[in-house]
């Protein structure tokens, strides 16, 4: 697919981002704990992904394929959880705006370096001065929504 299809596609998708934040932090308030709400999240996802591989029934990885990655690849679900506890945490304190303003800018600051570097075998897309303007065009979007 093309660049600007994917990019499309991503924008769709994280466009639930708020979505998932209001319906993760309502029913955080609801249960009166965040876990037991990331908990109920990520069953929800592991039952739908579980009914769609009974669905498309790929073929299984190996044992041995899988004792053979590095331990920091099994780590993605856990990094998942704490970001969904942290909007379910923080959402209802300052606003899903706020929160995902800030998550989205860190996550850009760290990707540009992702990127820079081609860390954990990404593509190599150099720093350069719209990159840097651009990640700090997010921290004034940032600051503006967080005053509006």
């Amino acid at each position: 697919m093309k660049t600007l299809t994917l990019m499309a596609i991503a924008l769709l998708v994280g466009g639930v981002l708020p979505l998932q934040s209001a319906i993760n932090s309502r029913l955080g308030q609801v249960l009166s704990h965040p876990l037991q709400a990331s908990f109920i999240s990520f069953l929800g996802g592991t039952i739908g992904l579980l009914a769609v591989l009974t669905l498309i029934r790929p073929e299984l990885p190996s044992p041995a394929l899988l004792r053979s990655q590095p331990l920091h690849l099994y780590i993605g679900g856990l990094l998942g959880a704490a970001y969904v506890t942290m909007v379910i945490t923080i959402a209802p304190r300052i606003g899903i705006a706020n929160t995902l303003t800030a998550s989205i800018a860190g996550s850009i600051l760290v990707s540009v370096i992702f990127d820079h570097f081609g860390l954990m075998g990404m593509p190599v897309k150099e720093l350069n001065l719209p990159r840097i303007v651009g990640s700090a065009g997010m921290l004034v979007s940032l600051l503006l929504i967080q005053r509006g």
